[in-house]
């Protein structure tokens, strides 16, 4: 019985014309390395044999093989979730917020326990130079923000509304005001 060689794996993505996806390509690999593995076995010399060490190596590297594409195929799930789940939480300003407590309004110079507390700006985002970590958002287009889930609302509601938000926050013991030009974060 004769096995076709295999070149390089460029060779032989080019020559398969990179049909298949990852997971049926993934496989495909497998049943290969079944069917030289019983073509080994089939065909070995009888006076000369696979030595054991050899074939629970084999063994060993398909088994990794298996473990391997199925990790691949978790993150790959994961990483959807992830997307799935940004797609579906809709406009995003790329800030990370949390409730103004009593302690943390007090050493910020505010009266009150009412607004959002950016805790974090992501890079790249339409807030990013626009709005700053230690700002607090107390209104988005003249409605009063009294919390985290208030300004998530709000901005949902001016993205389909307009598709910007002009937002005010205290930052230093002073009010500014920002605009901004609404996104969905994917």
């Amino acid at each position: 019985m004769s096995v076709p060689g295999v070149g390089s794996p460029q060779e032989y993505d080019q020559q398969r014309g990179a049909q298949f996806s990852a997971r049926n390509n993934a496989e495909e690999i497998k049943t290969q390395f079944l069917t030289l593995l019983v073509a080994q076995l089939k065909n070995q010399d009888p006076m000369n044999p696979v030595e054991n060490q050899d074939f629970v190596a084999q063994l060993a590297q398909f088994s990794s093989l298996e473990q391997l594409i199925s990790i691949n195929e978790g993150v790959e799930g994961l990483g959807k979730t992830a997307t799935e789940s940004l797609t579906a939480q809709g406009p995003r300003l790329g800030v990370e917020t949390q409730p103004l407590t009593e302690q943390i309004a007090e050493l910020l110079g505010i009266s009150n326990t009412k607004g959002a507390l950016i805790s974090s700006v992501l890079g790249g985002s339409v807030s990013d130079g626009k709005l700053m970590a230690g700002d607090v958002v107390i209104s988005v287009n003249g409605r009063e923000v009294t919390s985290p889930a208030d300004l998530t609302n709000f901005i949902r509601e001016a993205s389909e509304e307009t598709g910007a938000a002009t937002i005010k926050v205290i930052r230093d013991k002073t009010e500014v005001t920002v605009g901004v030009n609404l996104a969905w974060w994917v």
